[in-house]
């Protein structure tokens, strides 16, 4: 049933000519093993946005009472495509919205690239469908043909063949087409179904009334992803979703992206506040990608809101005329040079006892930022990479020394201090702030120690 599903799906240039193979993978049930899509979440069916351009747009002012089209939403392969999802216990409150905008993702695609001068080639299509038929049929007797039909296809052979795996083919044609004929100003795919919906709102409305087809909130047009940056190229970041959870082998950036592990995000605002390895919680258009790549040209989802969901765990380190900084920012700084390089959603804490401080900004738990009368006081960074620092340290040619479970770092210059402190439960805090000898923070003895 697996590979009956595969020719519903949106993609279908994996068809094998191999009779064994073929028998063998539709009688077990099992689909050809082949590279994972880099593009999580819109992968199978299209199965998340697409609906949501025309249901926001068809129904915001009530049905539309633009002039009918001739266009209609093929209602055989919704019904059958319905069918087989239902058949294989997806259960999803949504399944009707998802089936439907499969279909119209690849019918937009289909009108998108006949509008830049694609001519569907029907006896290529009709001969492509005829080779998978007589493929399928000299690999079973009519025993077998006969059980396949009942238990795996549901209806008849020729609807199969001459129906679904004709769209299917259609679909592939119509986009190597446009990988082929990349036009000068390439669309995404989610201005194509916006495109698509306007020109045939009438109709598609009339086919959601018929079948009963709920309408939802266009805001589930957007994505949520959880994940680790591991690379970062000006407004763009590389994200692995949930790498810490299932850690991934030895792999470039590319093998990363061609095995689908990761993909790039573009960021519009605060980027500077992203660095590599921090963890990171995106919401983004998820058919914000374009309909064509031009020579495998890397994909950019586009990000609607992020922020940081765990700890800055490798928070950037230099010095210079004797200031230290820590992810681009050093003592003095001011709140507004704070909330450009992470952004807005802090919470202001003003129980800041004992900290010589008025205020702090705090991120999620993670950063925190001291001020006393409006500069920058201290900075702190909570759960760091151990190994990380560590090598920092070692590395670090300046004054230093160590002391049970803390790293001194100083600059006798400006008297900047940086403390690294082990916590009992494993974790590691690092804190900026002046360490004058007489001052709120008595660090004497180890900057005498230092000194020798």
């Amino acid at each position: 049933m697996n590979e009956v599903k595969k020719s519903l799906n949106t993609v279908a240039g994996d068809m094998t000519k191999d009779k064994e193979e073929l028998k063998q993978r539709i009688l077990s049930g099992r689909r050809k093993t082949k590279r994972r899509n880099p593009f999580p979440l819109v992968a199978t069916a299209i199965v998340t946005a697409a609906i949501l351009f025309f249901t926001f747009n068809v129904f915001q002012d009530g049905l539309s009472t633009s002039d009918k089209d001739d266009y209609e939403v093929n209602e055989f392969i919704y019904d059958y495509q319905l069918q087989l999802m239902q058949k294989d216990g997806n259960d999803s409150p949504k399944l009707e919205q998802d089936v439907l905008q499969g279909l119209l993702h690849v019918d937009a695609v289909i009108d998108y690239a006949k509008s830049l001068g694609y001519s569907e080639n029907t006896e290529a299509i009709k001969e492509k469908v005829e080779e998978e038929k007589q493929t399928f049929f000299s690999t079973m007797d009519n025993e077998q043909q006969e059980a396949m039909q009942e238990e795996v296809f549901g209806i008849t052979y020729e609807d199969y063949f001459n129906k679904i795996l004709k769209w299917t083919f259609q679909n592939a044609e119509a986009v190597n087409w446009l990988d082929q004929h990349p036009p000068d100003d390439i669309k995404t795919h989610s201005e194509v179904i916006d495109l698509f919906q306007k020109k045939h709102e009438q109709s598609i409305a009339d086919f959601m009334d018929k079948k009963g087809i709920p309408f939802f909130d266009p805001a589930f047009m957007y994505k949520e992803l959880a994940g680790t940056v591991l690379a970062k190229e000006g407004q763009d970041i590389l994200v692995a979703e949930r790498l810490e959870v299932t850690p991934v082998p030895a792999l470039t950036v590319e093998e990363m992206i061609d095995a689908g592990y990761a993909i790039w995000y573009t960021i519009d605002d605060n980027i500077d506040a992203i660095e590599p390895n921090m963890k990171i919680n995106l919401t983004y258009n998820s058919l914000s990608y374009p309909i064509t790549e031009i020579d495998h040209a890397t994909v950019f989802q586009r990000v609607v809101e992020w922020e940081l969901s765990d700890a800055i765990v490798q928070p950037t380190l230099s010095e210079e005329q004797g200031l230290f900084y820590l992810h681009g920012l050093t003592l003095g700084d001011s709140q507004s040079d704070v909330i450009e390089r992470f952004g807005e959603k802090y919470t202001k804490d003003e129980q800041v006892d004992g900290s010589g401080a008025e205020f702090a900004l705090d991120y999620n738990n993670n950063a925190r930022f001291y001020f006393y009368q409006d500069e920058l006081s201290m900075i702190s960074f909570e759960n760091v990479d151990q190994n990380y620092f560590e090598q920092l340290f070692k590395e670090y040619e300046g004054m230093k020394s160590t002391s049970n479970d803390s790293r001194y770092i100083y600059s006798e210059e400006t008297a900047q201090m940086i403390k690294a402190e082990f916590i009992p439960d494993g974790s590691l805090t690092i804190s900026l702030f002046i360490a004058w000898p007489d001052g709120f923070l008595d660090y004497q003895e180890f900057l005498d120690a230092m000194k020798e």
